[in-house]
């Protein structure tokens, strides 16, 4: 609830809030509508249009070269997958032509072992190659065997080992088809030759005939029955199959002694084990010949060269093969690489594209958003403005009402005035009565009190008299008793001093009388005393509640006016000009209906934050705090600025002098190792704290140049020369050496020798070397030997001691 006084006010308050907050919303809508014309005018959709048709535009190409290169990458991949697996297959062929190769080697040289094309001295082997018959073909070369079956040839090598046996030295004959060529040359050469050391055939390669064919040439037309001539079962140079026409074929050995008498003379039996059973004698085979395996062999030979010729073929096919896919995969690496160049381009030209876009797209969703922020800034201040007026109107029709209402607050007040006069006026009498009342009843009070008091010693007496009397009674009865006893004289005595208490107690029956009388009159006069007290009080009360019920009424009129006169003083007006401008023909009702209206109008306002003044008092607090947190970080800041600044001028002072003493100290180590030259350090920076340090050496007789560009023991003496001179800045208790002198000649572990003895006095040094002069150096020696695989041992030797030894001895 507000008085009219401040009624008064905040409507003139409000009037006056009203008032601004119109002329500024005036001034916003004006920027606004301004602003919204600029908008308008840099509002261009035609130019998004056309980059979004670039873009798609792009964005197609973009995607056909995309799917151009995806297409290209899987062929080149399976291009790639296809030249490995030929690679592999190369890899592999290769792999078995040379397990051929080696395997054809090794057979050539056992059958040349074999056919006896090693056994010629250098003379012999000269006079070979003059005459040609170091490459003319041996008897086992041409020998193949065969089976026989209904006109038929079937290989055959189950008497391989039989012809071998038979044969042996002969298989190394040479065959020649120039006889007459070639038979001047055997005279003078006839002591060098074997058995069939030559045979000449005009036919090397023979076909075979069957054996019950004659052949004009076949030597032997008697036979044993059911026995194959051997001659069947081979192809050869003919002169062979004459040499073996009488020789026949059995399976065993007991098949041939059984039927040895069917053999004419010359004619013999050859087992499959290579025994020869004439009609008179018996021929077992040489055991371990070295001419055993030489038919299998040269057929395995002829095998294998078949098949490292055909593995030839094969490997240049796949060569061939391997250099046309390499040159598909390249060319499509470099289509790959060109249209990969081209896409990259495209993307990124699409990317620029797409970004500008955005960029338009954003900018232009940005001004419609503004401008739609705009529009309803505008339809929000419109509105506002139109209610702030309407406002503004209402505020002044409750400001006149509430100025009426307070004229008529003030009469009131005046006429309470005047009740409150009155009401003090009645109030100090009924005062006054109250005063006389509790008077009177004090006196009545004291009163009252007396009497109590004297009820209350006559009571007392009174108990004392009938405690006398009791006494009295019980001393009379013993003076009977005694009198019973006792002679008259005492009896008379005793009779007088009874009559002498009998008058004593009636004394006190009459006193005790009195007293009682006495104790009447005071317990009426008290009950009296204190109907009248009870009455008094009766009325003290009544008038009790009436002065507190005027006290009430006027500390609420007091309190009223007091208020109406504040809430009127907080108004500012002059209640005289008021008071002269005040109708007395104002309408109490519409004056209530316009309060309640305004009321109403205070509620719709809604709730007001009363608490932000404390909120504001607590964000301001927070603000200083933060305020001196933000200076105490400044000052923080600032030191620590400060302390870098020093750090770093500390730094650069030890970097400067620590780089001037070890470059000194290079400069002195370097001629001692290199025994002349040069080193220094440079600095790549003018920077001291970001430089980097560069090592740049110039041994004697080469020009200065940086530590990359030396041999690799220039740089181990150089790296050796910086070591000491670290160390020589800042000892160590201790430095190793991990063969250091390992790339160095014998002048140069020499001088390294000599510097690490100066270098000796101050650091400690334990280096691992393999050079007998850096051994001689130590003082003592540890060896690590590995006698056996992945065990080492230790063996130390003492130099001093092993001196001493040698000394004494």
């Amino acid at each position: 609830w507000q008085t009219p006084r401040e009624q008064t006010q905040l409507a003139q308050s409000r009037m006056m809030q009203l008032s601004k907050q119109i002329e500024q919303y005036d001034q916003r809508l004006q920027r606004l509508q301004q602003e919204q014309i600029t908008l308008n005018d840099n509002l261009l959709l035609n130019d998004l249009e056309d980059l979004r048709v670039d873009y798609e535009i792009a964005q197609q190409t973009h995607y056909a070269t995309e799917q151009q290169l995806t297409q290209l990458k899987q062929t080149a991949q399976t291009q790639q997958q296809h030249v490995q697996d030929l690679e592999k297959t190369l890899a592999d062929a290769r792999l078995k032509a040379q397990q051929l190769q080696g395997k054809l080697a090794s057979l050539e040289a056992l059958q040349q072992a074999g056919l006896g094309k090693d056994h010629l001295n250098d003379q012999d082997r000269e006079q070979w190659q003059a005459w040609g018959w170091d490459q003319q073909t041996r008897l086992g070369e041409l020998i193949k065997l065969y089976e026989t079956s209904e006109h038929s040839l079937t290989p055959n090598h189950r008497w391989q080992t039989a012809i071998e046996h038979l044969l042996e030295q002969d298989l190394q004959a040479l065959c020649f088809n120039d006889f007459d060529e070639q038979i001047d040359k055997f005279s003078d050469y006839s002591q060098h030759l074997r058995a069939f050391e030559c045979l000449i055939s005009p036919d090397n390669h023979s076909q075979y005939q069957p054996h019950n064919q004659v052949h004009p040439n076949h030597p032997m037309s008697d036979q044993p029955i059911f026995h194959q001539p051997l001659a069947d079962k081979i192809q050869s140079p003919l002169g062979l199959k004459i040499a073996v026409a009488s020789i026949y074929c059995v399976d065993n050995l007991e098949q041939a002694i059984r039927h040895r008498h069917d053999l004419n003379t010359g004619q013999f039996f050859l087992t499959i084990d290579g025994v020869c059973v004439g009609k008179t004698w018996l021929r077992t085979p040489t055991k371990n010949s070295v001419h055993e395996g030489v038919l299998a062999r040269q057929q395995q030979l002829q095998t294998v060269q078949a098949s490292f010729q055909q593995q030839q073929q094969h490997l240049a096919a796949l060569e061939n093969r391997l250099q046309q896919a390499q040159t598909t995969w390249q060319t499509q690496q470099n289509e790959q690489t060109v249209l990969t160049q081209e896409y990259q381009q495209q993307q990124t030209e699409l990317h620029e594209l797409n970004a500008h876009i955005n960029r338009e797209q954003q900018q232009y969703e940005q001004t419609q958003y503004r401008l739609q922020q705009l529009q309803e800034e505008a339809e929000t201040l419109n509105e506002h403005l139109e209610n702030d007026r309407m406002d503004y109107a209402d505020e002044q029709r409750l400001y006149e009402q509430a100025s009426t209402e307070l004229t008529i607050q003030t009469q009131q007040r005046e006429q309470l005035e005047a009740q409150r006069n009155t009401l003090q006026q009645q109030l100090q009498t009924q005062r006054q009565t109250t005063k006389d009342c509790q008077s009177h009843w004090q006196a009545l009070r004291l009163d009252c009190e007396s009497t109590r008091q004297q009820h209350i010693h006559s009571q007392q007496t009174l108990q004392r008299l009938q405690e006398q009397l009791i006494d009295q009674q019980a001393h009379y009865e013993q003076l009977l008793e005694e009198q019973l006893s006792l002679d008259d004289t005492a009896l008379e005595s005793l009779h007088a001093q009874h009559q002498q208490l009998l008058q004593t107690h009636l004394v006190y029956e009459q006193q005790l009388k009195l007293a009682q009388n006495d104790q009447q009159a005071l317990d009426k006069a008290i009950q009296a005393n204190e109907k009248a007290r009870h009455e008094a009080e009766q009325q003290a009360n009544q008038w009790r509640d009436q002065i507190e019920t005027q006290k009430l009424q006027w500390q609420e009129s007091q309190v009223r006016a007091t208020t109406l006169r504040e809430q009127f003083q907080e108004t500012g007006f002059d209640f005289e000009a008021i008071q002269a401008n005040f109708s007395a023909d104002v309408d109490i009702a519409q004056q209530e209906v316009a309060l309640k209206n305004v009321q109403q109008r205070i509620q719709r306002l809604g709730s007001i934050n009363l608490a932000a003044i404390d909120e504001y008092q607590e964000t301001l607090e927070r603000k200083h705090y933060l305020d001196e947190q933000n200076n105490d970080l400044e000052t923080a800041l600032a030191t620590l600025e400060s302390v870098i600044q020093t750090m770093d001028k500390e730094t650069r002072g030890r970097f400067k002098s620590t780089f001037e003493s070890i470059n000194t100290q290079l400069r002195a180590n370097f001629p001692k190792l290199f025994g002349g030259g040069e080193a220094y350090l440079a600095l790549t920076e003018q920077d001291l704290l970001n430089t980097g340090v560069s090592i740049m050496a110039r041994p004697p007789g080469k020009k200065i140049a940086s530590i990359q560009l030396l041999s690799g023991g220039e740089k181990a003496l150089t790296a050796v020369a910086l070591v000491f001179a670290i160390f020589s800045l800042n000892p160590a208790p201790f430095c190793m050496l991990d063969e250091v002198d390992a790339p160095l000649d014998e002048a140069n572990v020499g001088r390294f020798c000599q510097l690490v003895r100066e270098m000796s006095q101050h650091v400690q040094f334990i280096f691992i070397t393999h050079n007998k002069v850096t051994m001689e150096l130590a003082e003592n020696l540890i060896g690590v030997t590995m006698r056996e695989s992945g065990v080492s041992r230790l063996v130390s030797v003492d130099l001093t001691e092993a001196v001493q030894v040698l000394e004494k001895g």
